[in-house]
């Protein structure tokens, strides 16, 4: 049976009519960058030993300041956690100055904020170590300087606080929260970086105390300054993994170690810990990459696997870099679900916390992918949506599916949170397209920001082709028709195929039906025209083909990535949209095999008999 489905895509944006307001756009990269930094949490180096190798953590920040050095950021940050044993081991003081040296190679300025085995744990008796004091404070001062700071760079200003005393009753908390307000006042209209080991919070600001973020009133005061004076952007470290919230437009990045991970948070995954119970999950293992631009930042995690020599890391990608990669993902499991860690001493010996895995949207960004696809339950359920906010705030685009037809609820629901959808997808057997069309043009007339457009498959993934969207995945082609009309506007549903596209920001184009009595003579000018393939094509052909296009001399010039529907097809190198990919590429990796073997000799001439221009535009 065809099946098709209903799109409507949402402008997006405020509406009135709705009573909901788009989430607050955090700020994307525009214009040159001013400068780049790193930024180092929780490296927990250890003493070391005469004629003793040296221990694995300190291996391992050798090799990030090894990597670092060439590269030579403004300045590298460090959270806090700067050295394993706590304030009263015999050997700290020693190890704050072995963690002075070991980041002094790093020949650029190094700011540090304390942490809590580097002063002493925040006031709480149920804590693993002793609560910070004075004393260790002034230990920690003569090293590494005052705990908290004001430094500018490139027309931005840095504040680190020392987040250990908050909550703490000393004197010197009051001083630092009077230095704090006062600072932001001075930078009022500048832009604002802050650095604090604690967290102010991992998953809900209103979530409990915990080992693993600031006191309930600390928090509640910190984050109403960086509301009211908008900071950027918030760095913290303590919990040895990544996490990443918005409050406002203010981004709050939880980094991961370089040197371990939580045994606690690999509760965190569904499958066994892996090395010694999850605290050697090098995976989880890296560092910050900071680009500052004339417009917003990127905070790219460099993974480094745990490496103790010579390390050759890349910088991944991210959602706000230009362009976009022609890729879509299905969310089919839950990807933002709260976890509750159990209670497990050392740390929340008496209390469980409630956390959220962001290792697969990490992923994500790093692959550099916006676009992605949910059931539109996730609309229903108000935590998941909040994270949808999150992520639409940072340039993602979500396409919600439904199956049958919609009830009103669910169109009120859609309505209600529109500035939240890039597309609805509805999906149902084609013979319901009139009745689909009819309900979903009495959304448009209610709500006055959608149009709805209809397409129809011989198999039920509604997919477009992901390098022409103007043809059909039977091979096909459809022609943009007048004036946009779509079905919502009255247009009868078509017998043959239609698609719509949906540019970011912009109105979905509709394609005209391609009419299944065209005369077939003309159909196939029209393929010749564009380069087409025919649509069935044996093994032989395929694979001389693969061969054409991977020793093509001149390569048609690169097309900027587009805005792509989720459900766009990948785009390859094969030239036959329609082989099977698995095959496509057993096809593509004997052929390249193959040319290699001939082409060895002279890596500048193609072997006898291949053509020098490719037969694909």
């Amino acid at each position: 049976m065809a099946h098709g489905s209903l799109i409507i895509a949402s402008n997006g944006g405020d509406d009135a009519a709705s009573g909901i307001a788009a989430p607050a756009l955090i700020a994307m990269r525009h214009g040159k960058r001013l400068f780049s930094f790193a930024v180092i949490a929780d490296s927990h180096l250890e003493p070391e030993a005469a004629g003793s190798m040296a221990p694995r953590s300190n291996l391992r920040n050798r090799s990030v300041v090894e990597w670092l050095r060439p590269r030579s950021p403004q300045f590298v940050l460090h959270l806090g956690d700067i050295v394993h044993p706590v304030p009263q081991a015999e050997q700290h003081d020693n190890t704050l100055v072995l963690a002075r040296q070991l980041f002094a190679g790093l020949q650029c300025p190094v700011l540090y904020t304390p942490g809590n085995h580097d002063i002493g744990d925040k006031n709480d008796d149920t804590a693993p170590a002793a609560a910070v004091t004075q004393q260790w404070l002034d230990g920690y001062g003569r090293v590494f300087g005052e705990p908290f700071q004001v430094h500018h760079a490139g027309g931005c200003v840095l504040l680190l606080i020392n987040s250990p005393i908050l909550g703490s009753g000393l004197a010197l908390e009051a001083t630092q929260k009077r230095w704090l307000e006062e600072q932001l006042r001075v930078a009022n209209g500048k832009r604002i970086f802050l650095a604090t080991h604690y967290p102010p919070f991992l998953a809900q600001p209103q979530e409990d105390t915990s080992y693993d973020n600031m006191e309930r009133h600390a928090r509640h005061w910190l984050l109403e300054l960086l509301a009211r004076h908008r900071v950027e952007a918030v760095f913290c470290g303590h919990v040895h993994n990544l996490f990443y919230n918005r409050f406002g437009s203010t981004e709050i990045h939880a980094l991961p170690s370089t040197s371990f991970v939580r045994r606690d948070y690999s509760e965190l995954h569904s499958g066994a810990p892996t090395d010694e119970f999850g605290r050697n999950d090098t995976g989880k293992l890296g560092f910050f990459w900071v680009d500052v631009f004339e417009q917003g930042h990127v905070a790219r995690l460099v993974q480094t696997h745990g490496g103790t020599d010579t390390l050759e890391l890349q910088l991944p990608g991210h959602p706000k870099d230009p362009g976009e990669t022609p890729l879509g993902v299905n969310l089919c499991h839950p990807w933002c679900a709260q976890v509750e860690l159990p209670f497990n001493p050392p740390v929340d010996p008496f209390a469980r916390r409630r956390v959220r895995n962001d290792h697969a949207v990490q992923a994500l960004w790093s692959a550099g992918i916006r676009h992605l696809r949910a059931p539109v339950a996730d609309l229903l359920d108000a935590q998941v949506r909040q994270r949808v906010a999150d992520m639409v705030a940072l340039g993602h685009r979500f396409t919600f599916f439904s199956a049958g037809m919609p009830s009103a609820a669910l169109l009120a629901l859609l309505r209600e949170h529109a500035p939240l959808v890039g597309f609805w997808e509805c999906v149902m057997p084609v013979r319901a397209a009139p009745e689909l069309a009819a309900c979903a043009g009495a959304g448009d007339a209610d709500a006055g920001r959608v149009r709805a457009h209809q397409r129809r498959h011989r198999v039920c993934d509604p997919c477009l082709d992901g390098r022409r969207p103007e043809r059909c995945r039977d091979g096909r082609r459809s022609e943009p028709g007048p004036g946009g009309r779509g079905l919502a506007a009255g247009a009868p549903p078509s017998r043959g195929h239609a698609a719509a596209r949906h540019l970011h920001g912009h109105r979905p184009r509709l394609l005209r039906a391609h009419r299944p009595d065209r005369p077939q003579r003309q159909l196939a000018r029209r393929r010749a025209r564009a380069g087409r393939l025919p649509r069935r094509r044996g093994d032989g052909a395929r694979q001389q083909d693969t061969r054409d296009s991977l020793t093509t001399p001149r390569l048609p010039p690169p097309r900027p990535p587009p805005q792509k529907d989720l459900h766009d097809d990948v785009q390859t190198p094969l030239p036959d949209d329609l082989c099977p990919p698995r095959t496509g590429g057993d096809h593509a990796h004997r052929a390249g095999a193959g040319v290699s073997e001939q082409a060895g000799t002279d890596p500048g001439r193609f072997p006898p008999g291949v053509p020098s221009t490719s037969s694909r535009d």
